[in-house]
């Protein structure tokens, strides 16, 4: 079992690997996603969580999700992921969940992380959020 597979269960690992496969095959989106690591790292103890910067680059990842989950579905990734989450909903009919959430099983995880890249993170969670439950409402589904 890998790493991925033990902290977001095979579904999880299943999606993180149509991520991997689209930055493999897309360099630019693979650069933009080092270029925004880079600066995600650089959001050390010193900078304010409050600091414009921290929006900035949230905007910046969301963009980057966006344009990661269109290559995704261009591929034909997403009706795959659809199968594996029709598959999983299946098994979980009639069963408590006791399962952690990706977000959840992520805030857990022991990084070093300063606390404006947190909030970071927590901002470019809430805009994936946002704009799902936009689709949602919309009839687009997940994007």
């Amino acid at each position: 079992m890998t790493a991925a597979e033990r902290t977001f269960g095979p579904l999880g690992a299943a999606l993180q690997a149509g991520v991997f496969i689209v930055l493999a095959t897309h360099p630019d989106l693979r650069a933009e996603d080092d270029l925004l690591e880079a600066a995600e790292a650089a959001l050390d103890d010193g900078v304010d969580p409050a600091d414009p910067r921290v929006d900035e680059l949230a905007a910046k990842r969301f963009a980057h999700h966006k344009a990661l989950m269109q290559a995704i579905d261009e591929a034909g990734l997403d009706e795959a992921e659809e199968e594996l989450f029709d598959a999983y909903d299946a098994d979980l009919k009639g069963e408590e969940d006791t399962q952690m959430t990706v977000c959840e099983a992520v805030t857990k995880m022991p990084y070093d992380f300063s606390p404006a890249r947190m909030r970071c993170m927590e901002l470019t969670a809430e805009l994936i959020a946002q704009d799902a439950q936009e689709d949602t409402s919309l009839g687009r589904g997940p994007s």
